[in-house]
């Protein structure tokens, strides 16, 4: 997949607090001309509170959708997360 131009996918700077901090994306062109990205995002780099995000591009890339905001997560007594 070429570079064609540059822009945000995702505004962190924006994001909740257990939002702001992506990591290990990845990109995927669909046979329809949409763009999938996904990425973890979460307070910090391995937080228990990260969590899977999904966007959408049907534009080329020009506008973002979120099409899947992370599991419901539950935290136990030692810190562990659990779907």
């Amino acid at each position: 997949m070429p570079i064609v131009d540059r822009g945000l996918v995702y505004d962190a700077a924006s994001a909740p607090a257990a939002r702001r901090f992506c990591s290990f994306s990845n990109s995927l062109a669909l046979s329809d001309g949409s763009i999938l990205v996904t990425f973890r995002a979460g307070s910090s780099k391995d937080a228990v509170d990260e969590n899977l995000l999904i966007r959408r591009s049907a534009d080329e890339g020009r506008s973002w959708e979120t099409v899947f905001e992370g599991f419901d997560l539950a935290v136990d007594e030692i810190g562990r997360a659990h779907v």
